[in-house]
């Protein structure tokens, strides 16, 4: 076999031997989609001015939470609202009557896992219903390190109304428990929770699982052309014995 098709031989299996090791290490890579699998709910459960609902997951899963506006009544939540804020540390100007609303996910041994700052805003001269109901107005991340001004944007369910609690997976399995509680110009009315309460896992896809086979089909071609480049005796003696 001539130098120069050897060489041809050689690189085209590196080559491929390259792109198969490559679709074998990147068959399996993970993306997170727009869709929220619901584990656990309630709605208008509890009394109190604090609110929860547990639910089971495994390492690794992506805590979503979903906290929707209660429903009205009088007196309630329009009743507590914080006046318009000029200029907020961490949101700036707040032109509307606002009520924070934290979530607080934590695992089975009471530790902290996540915590979120809502604000929730309200018009009341805006045209009905919309005088009547309430809508999020920014929200954040809190940590440990958190300052007044700290901002941290939350990671959001397109299209829905999940918000992301632990965008890395978490890291234990075992039940977590989202707890909500809010917090006006006076404390939140007694016994009236937000109208639904939810914990869910975000669907996360594998759609690249046929890189394998392929990336496998590939590594073992290109050894071939490499074994026949190295040792071009095995095909023209294979050529001879047919002779």
């Amino acid at each position: 076999m001539k130098k120069g098709r050897r060489l041809k031989l050689g690189i085209s299996g590196l080559v491929l031997v390259f792109i198969g090791l490559f679709s074998i290490m990147n068959y399996n890579v993970s993306i997170p989609r727009n869709e929220v699998d619901e584990v656990a709910a309630t709605e208008n459960a509890s009394i109190g001015t604090k609110w929860n609902v547990t639910g089971k997951f495994i390492e690794g899963d992506i805590i979503c939470g979903l906290v929707l506006e209660p429903v009205y009544e009088e007196p309630g939540w329009l009743n507590i609202m914080e006046p318009m804020v000029p200029e907020h540390p961490r949101y700036g100007s707040i032109n509307f009557r606002n009520i924070a609303v934290y979530l607080e996910l934590y695992y089975e041994d009471g530790s902290l896992v996540s915590k979120i700052e809502m604000i929730w805003v309200n018009n009341p001269e805006a045209s009905s219903p919309v005088n009547l109901h309430l809508y999020i107005y920014n929200m954040t991340y809190l940590t440990e390190n958190s300052t007044p001004s700290s901002y941290l944007e939350v990671e959001t369910i397109t299209g829905t109304s999940w918000v992301v609690l632990t965008s890395e997976g978490v890291e234990k399995s075992g039940d977590y428990t989202l707890e909500v509680s809010a917090f006006g110009a006076i404390p939140a009315p007694k016994d009236q929770p937000p109208s639904r309460i939810a914990l869910g896992n975000r669907v996360i896809e594998q759609p690249y699982g046929f890189l394998f086979p392929v990336g496998l089909c590939a590594v073992v071609i290109g050894a071939v052309l490499m074994v026949i480049a190295t040792f071009p005796s095995i095909i023209e003696k294979r050529n001879r014995e047919r002779k």
